[in-house]
């Protein structure tokens, strides 16, 4: 699943998700007890890490590009790839909202890992 994600995508999201992880008093995929105001402010950081690290992934991707690669496709599927790899890892967003289920990370992982395999990206040649 990884090779499908840019390793920025995830270099960037592992440090900020920790960040922000850290305010929310996060550890081993718990939630603390809610607490008023910094916490409030890292709830709403949570989601913007993810959201930046998701669209970041095609915009990376469109960026970096090769001749007649079908970069919208592979884009798709590195979001996608990308949305189930930070539930999987017990993304802060998830777990501060009550959203995550290891179970549920695992077989998202299971599954796109599955699927994935079934598309072939190819390059195409300018003259053909």
């Amino acid at each position: 699943m990884i090779k499908y994600i840019p390793a920025e995508s995830v270099a960037f999201y592992l440090l900020a998700d920790r960040i922000v992880s850290s305010r929310l008093e996060l550890s081993a995929g718990q939630a603390a007890a809610a607490a008023a105001g910094p916490r409030d402010a890292a709830l709403v950081w949570s989601w913007v890490v993810f959201i930046v690290a998701l669209l970041g992934t095609p915009a990376y991707l469109r960026m970096h590009r090769s001749a007649g690669q079908p970069w919208k496709a592979h884009a798709a599927i590195s979001s996608f790839a990308f949305a189930c790899w930070a539930y999987a890892v017990g993304g802060s967003a998830f777990v501060a909202h009550g959203l995550y289920d290891p179970l549920l990370g695992g077989l998202a992982v299971a599954l796109f890992t599955y699927g994935a395999g079934m598309f072939r990206l190819t390059v195409h040649s300018r003259g053909s």
